[in-house]
């Protein structure tokens, strides 16, 4: 049997089509009525204007009247602004509006006065878009404040023209155009954009409307068609349907197996039920006929053809988060997920699943309408977290508070939306102790997780089931980035990208190897940012590869990928003790800061950064080990590689640095004053070893904060005091991923004396540039001890560099040019004198001249 839900319709009500405003009234409420925002505007009955009266914040505010006039109409007005309009600030004059509040699903036309052209311009809102259709003069209102008068007239075809004057000159014609998209009209209307600085700096003078209301000669028409899980149609018409007119008769299926069970009728929507159900990505046919609009107009014999369709990636997506719901501010202490119809068409959730953290839960039977939010929450939560937009999962699981993956699957085992979180660029506040929720900003924006997610602004703590509370535009323009390399073995690896791609842009020819072809490229079909490489031949050891990535790879925005880095892959080697070396370390950071280690690769050897760990030594034994890596990366010869806590610091304040080659992990605790770090294989084996401290440091520094320690030399031995200089000042007093400052080269020269400088001046001005003599010797033989002081040029001992120890067979010393009363030398000529002796007795003696100099030009 046919069941028919029917609504009362209520017939159109004749609209006010002359208005005539001079603002010599007491109250919004008298003819014509105003009705929006009228607590932020002000009579001003003494000046005849209507001010803007806001509170002081940025914001927007609005009033409306009744209007049908739209044929042979015509709308003049004036608008004054006491200050130079811009994006920011300026105004708009709804002439014909299908609504009284301010939404997108205000549907009319405008006049925008101001914006960024400074000029007057027509505008056509339909739809949820904003067309601009008749682009007046360019900065005609560039002017310190502006007093303009707009007049427009539209005849009945649809044909516009627009005219505007500045104060008392002659009105000037902007444009003309023809449109007739929109036909009728329900209200004038008066809009102000601005900013906390202009809350009262907007004026309406008088407002002259006249015209004629719409009479509808037009058949209605389908606008819009839903199939919906393939057994409910959904007819959206251009305007309300008589009710006596919606029948079985007048609609018939291609397909003789579909009958129709139901049929349901709303204002200008028409729902019909179907017995059985359309197969899915079917095509077919729908006639309709004797469909009758109130004004007695005809709907013509309409075909509607049908493609029935299945959710996609990214059709419903995950708006809002609460993790941590305790303390709770104001809503109810409850975790939940919150979810968003990203389409135009209805889906239900039945069968859709939710994994956290792994944990899979079925959400029950649950239609979201097109651009509506559903609740997701536990069941356990039922009764006390009631709302229309609750959907109560059974045996959902928990969201970890630190650190969790939401998945969100189809019924057909297709991932919907997948979030990581915490998301990393979220400023850290009070905030996060809980009772706030994590919103989206830009529903439309899937490429950003990390920076389209922030703190609710709800006083409440969250806005579920509503419009996030710091919804705005936020469109991806941030090219995808690698983040990393993972080497699986000598003919896998694995790319890690920073955001989503688009799975169409990848292919095999995507990426290059010289002499190599990819057999195969796969990305992850859940978070859509790992792609997995496998080549046509092993690689062969010992060698670099250099690896082109095409920029045909775009994001889901379209962004194409950022090739800034030169990434390379190869096959890494057994790792041994003095293969890599401890080449800068900053101990004492700056207070907002964060501790560092830097890792030099020195061999010839390409090595996996999960063999290595740093370590502390404490009773000649390395105490906790640290991983740097689970991810495989490799660290190149040659390369620079810095290990911290949070490389974000160390990336936003050392601009050089290389991101690629920086590793966020926890790293043994490093004392201010004094310690020790450790590189060690994963037995605990010393790899390399250094003791560090604040005496160290450069003497006369004024404050050794935020002042790492370089070595001075890779080859010379890293205990060595006299490899260590502090950074020097040009280098913003660190090089995290850059070659040291304070680096010298390791290259022996070939001197006929057993102890020489190969340059004699040097400016101890921690430039960076010879801020240090360096001195370098050879003995004879093992075993030679020695001292070496400095003179002054009237033969006064003031530094002694070395004192009766025993010397390396050869290596070098440094004097950074403090003198032994802790003061800087003063410049000028300064005497080397070194005595050497053997156990045997053997005694050698030289003298050598360095000269002080003031900053050293490069």
């Amino acid at each position: 049997m046919i069941r028919y839900f029917f609504f009362i319709l209520l017939f159109p009500i004749s609209l006010c089509a002359q208005i005539s405003e001079n603002w010599n009234r007491s109250s919004f409420s008298s003819s014509p009525e105003w009705t929006g925002n009228t607590e932020q505007f002000l009579i001003n009955q003494g000046a005849g204007s209507l001010d803007l009266n806001a509170q002081e914040e940025s914001s927007f505010a609005y009033l409306f009247t009744p209007s049908g006039a739209i044929n042979n109409a015509e709308w003049t007005f004036s608008v004054k602004m006491d200050f130079n309009p811009s994006s920011s600030n300026y105004c708009i004059v709804y002439l014909v509006g299908n609504c009284d509040e301010w939404s997108d699903e205000l549907e009319g036309y405008y006049v925008k006065i101001g914006d960024t052209s400074d000029d007057v311009s027509l505008w056509k809102s339909s739809g949820g878009s904003y067309t601009k259709i008749i682009d007046g003069r360019d900065s005609v209102l560039d002017l310190s404040a502006c007093n303009v008068a707009v007049k427009v007239k539209r005849d009945k075809a649809g044909n516009w023209e627009l005219y505007s004057k500045l104060d008392d000159n002659e009105y000037v014609l902007e444009g003309e155009v023809f449109d007739d998209g929109i036909k009728q009209s329900n209200y004038f209307g008066l809009y102000c954009h601005y900013t906390k600085t202009r809350v009262d700096k907007f004026h309406f003078g008088y407002i002259e409307v006249s015209g004629e209301e719409y009479t509808d000669y037009e058949p209605p028409k389908i606008l819009q068609h839903q199939l919906i899980n393939g057994e409910e149609l959904v007819l959206t018409f251009s305007e309300p349907i008589l009710n006596e007119t919606v029948i079985a008769e007048n609609i018939k299926f291609e397909d003789e197996n579909v009958d129709i069970s139901e049929i349901r009728t709303s204002q200008s929507n028409i729902e019909i039920d179907f017995n059985g159900k359309v197969p899915n990505k079917a095509n077919g046919a729908i006639y309709l006929s004797g469909f009758t609009d109130l004004y007695g107009n005809v709907i013509r014999d309409t075909t509607i053809y049908y493609t029935y369709f299945k959710p996609e990636r990214y059709d419903v997506i995950i708006t809002e988060i609460m993790v941590d719901p305790s303390p709770a501010v104001e809503l109810p202490e409850c975790e939940y997920i919150e979810v968003y119809n990203n389409t135009k068409h209805i889906i239900n959730l039945n069968q859709y699943r939710v994994l956290i953290n792994g944990k899979e839960s079925i959400i029950p039977q649950h239609q979201l309408e097109s651009g509506q939010f559903a609740v997701l929450m536990s069941s356990t939560y039922q009764g006390i977290y009631d709302g229309v937009n609750n959907v109560f999962v059974p045996d959902m699981g928990t969201l970890t508070n630190q650190e969790g993956e939401i998945v969100l699957v189809n019924e057909e085992n297709v991932v919907s939306d997948a979030i990581q979180y915490p998301f990393k660029n979220i400023a850290q506040n009070f905030k996060m102790d809980g009772g706030w929720s994590l919103e989206k900003i830009d529903v439309d924006n899937q490429d950003l997780s990390s920076y389209n997610w922030d703190y609710s602004l709800n006083l409440k703590g969250g806005t579920p089931g509503a419009e996030n509370s710091n919804h705005t535009i936020n469109i991806d323009v941030s090219q995808p980035e690698i983040q990393y390399l993972s080497f699986i073995d000598d003919q896998n690896f694995k790319l890690h990208f920073n955001e989503a791609l688009d799975v169409q842009t990848i292919k095999s020819s995507s990426f290059t190897i010289a002499s190599y072809a990819f057999e195969n490229v796969t990305i992850d079909t859940t978070f859509q940012h790992e792609v997995n490489v496998t080549l046509d031949k092993a690689l062969n050891i010992q060698k670099e590869y250099s690896l082109e990535v095409s920029d045909e790879i775009k994001d889901y925005a379209g962004n194409a990928i950022s090739n800034f880095y030169d990434w390379r892959v190869g096959v890494p080697e057994q790792i041994d003790s003095f293969n890599l070396c401890i080449n800068e370390v900053l101990f004492n950071p700056y207070s907002e800061g964060v501790d560092f280690v830097e890792i030099y690769n020195r061999s010839d050897k390409i090595i996996n950064l999960d063999d290595i760990y740093l370590s502390s030594i404490e009773d000649g034994r390395p105490e906790k080990l640290y991983a740097l890596s689970s991810n495989n990366q490799l660290i190149f010869p040659g390369d620079f590689w810095v290990v911290c806590k949070d490389k974000s610091k160390i990336i936003s304040y050392y601009n050089n640095a290389i991101k690629e080659l920086i590793i966020e992990c926890d790293i043994p605790g490093l004392s201010d004053d004094k310690g020790n770090i450790a590189i060690v294989n994963k037995n605990g084996s010393l790899i390399d070893y250094f003791e560090y401290s604040e005496d160290m440091h450069y003497e006369l520094l004024s404050n050794q904060e935020g002042v790492s320690l370089e070595r001075l030399n890779f080859d010379a031995p890293t205990n060595n005091s006299n490899n260590w200089h502090s950074a020097s000042t040009t280098a913003f007093y660190a090089t995290p991923t850059q070659t040291n400052s304070q680096y010298s080269s390791s290259e022996v020269s070939e001197k006929s004396n057993w102890i020489w400088v190969e340059e004699e001046s040097f400016s101890p001005d921690s430039d960076g540039y010879k801020d240090y003599l360096r001195i370098d010797y050879k003995t004879p033989d093992v075993g030679y001890s020695g001292t070496v002081k400095v003179y002054n040029k009237n033969g006064i001992p003031v530094k002694t560099l070395v004192n009766n120890e025993l010397l390396s067979s050869e290596g070098f010393i440094q004097w950074d040019g403090v003198l032994s009363n802790h003061i800087k030398a003063p410049m000028g000529i300064y005497i080397i004198f070194a005595e050497i002796f053997s156990p045997k007795g053997d005694v050698l003696q030289e003298k050598l001249v360095c000269v002080v100099t003031g900053t050293s030009k490069k």
